[in-house]
């Protein structure tokens, strides 16, 4: 048996791949697993097991952070629309959203900020024995103190964003 629970991270994730594998045939389409954000499974049946009345939001909010990064507010940002429980603070008027991610890049949380970016950037990642790259899905690089997103972290924020340009 094969089991996922996943979010879904971008409705434009065709255009993405275009851009980003332009060589390459997306066979899944929206189901790729580039655009899947996958929870443990395990440990979520667990805690349900635990706690019968578990909600996946409970469960993520337990989940711990290991970095942060800010993107640009678009039209094409589907995480605030689709998971409208991640979301900490006032939206209105948001011209950039902070999201918390895990370790394997499942976001946890959705911060507004009034201050906009011009494009994804880190803003915190939690400190590590382990190097960066290791403990981000490779998507930062660096140290605790002056941590970088890579190619594939910058990639990454973009499909989530949704701030990339057609091809």
């Amino acid at each position: 048996m094969h089991f996922e629970v996943n979010l879904i991270l971008s409705h434009d994730f065709d255009r993405w791949h275009q851009l980003v594998f332009p060589s390459e045939i997306n066979r899944h389409g929206l189901y790729n697993g580039l655009n899947l954000a996958g929870m443990d499974a395990g440990r979520l049946l667990l805690a349900a097991h635990k706690s019968p009345g578990l909600t996946i939001p409970a469960f993520l909010a337990s989940e711990r952070v290991a970095w942060k990064a800010v993107v640009p507010a678009t039209d094409k940002f589907v995480l605030a629309k689709l998971y409208p429980w991640m979301i900490r603070g006032d939206a209105a008027g948001t011209k950039a959203w902070e999201i918390s991610f895990t370790s394997s890049g499942l976001p946890l949380r959705l911060e507004p900020r009034r201050e906009a970016v011009s494009q994804p950037a880190i803003t915190s990642v939690t400190p590590s024995k382990f190097p960066l790259s290791y403990v981000t899905k490779g998507y930062v690089s660096g140290t605790g103190k002056n941590p970088t997103l890579t190619t594939s972290g910058l990639n990454f924020l973009r499909l989530v964003s949704g701030e990339f340009q057609a091809p």
